[in-house]
């Protein structure tokens, strides 16, 4: 590595901390399937007894909907009294609710992985097909940033097609925004009758 204008040869970190972090991070995978699990059995328990206490508080609402109001609450309570984030509860709740029994079927994928996929929505099986077509080249599962960047890239198109969508929308926006200053909308609009639609 050059450090100002010296190259400094850095050494690696000992194998013993790589193994110890490597361990943590295996003991650490089990407790957030079971952190969200308990938070769905609970739920499951306790929902609808929270539901009908938020159903009496407001009677308009709809049964659905106080039920949904009482489960926010539910999330946000746990996260209060553990100190921990809501956002990190919400997430172990849904990744089991999402995954469910399946997750069995995925055990070499990480927790993240499969948070990954995930984000695939209803396509997450075709993403997870394509991706381990991809990780015969890779050589290896595909990472987080494997997935995130296929699924953000839809399914393998090159990102410079996506900023080329984006790039046109930009500009037709700036081209109508009626605030915009006279040479910004003009440049915007040559910008746009300027480019193909179709690369």
């Amino acid at each position: 590595m050059c450090w100002r204008g010296r190259y400094v040869k850095i050494p690696p970190l000992p194998d013993a901390l790589i193994d110890e972090l490597v361990t943590l991070l295996d003991k650490a995978e089990p407790m957030q399937w079971a952190i969200g699990e308990f938070i769905v059995k609970v739920w499951e328990e306790l929902g609808d007894a929270y539901a009908n206490v938020f159903k009496q508080r407001n009677t308009t609402w709809s049964a659905a909907y106080a039920k949904s109001r009482a489960h926010a609450w539910f999330v946000a309570h746990l996260a209060e009294r553990t100190g921990t984030d809501v956002s990190t509860l919400r997430d172990r709740e849904s990744m089991v609710g999402f995954w469910g029994e399946h997750r069995r079927d995925y055990e070499q994928y990480t927790y993240h992985q499969l948070r990954a996929y995930k984000a695939a929505g209803d396509n997450w099986r075709q993403v997870m097909r394509e991706c381990e077509l991809e990780a015969d080249k890779w050589g290896k599962l595909p990472s987080v940033r494997d997935i995130r960047n296929y699924i953000r890239d839809n399914g393998g198109k090159p990102a410079w097609e996506n900023r080329w969508k984006r790039f046109i929308r930009l500009a037709e926006l700036l081209a109508e925004d009626e605030d915009a200053p006279n040479d910004v909308r003009e440049v915007a609009g040559t910008v746009i009758r300027s480019i193909p639609r179709e690369i």
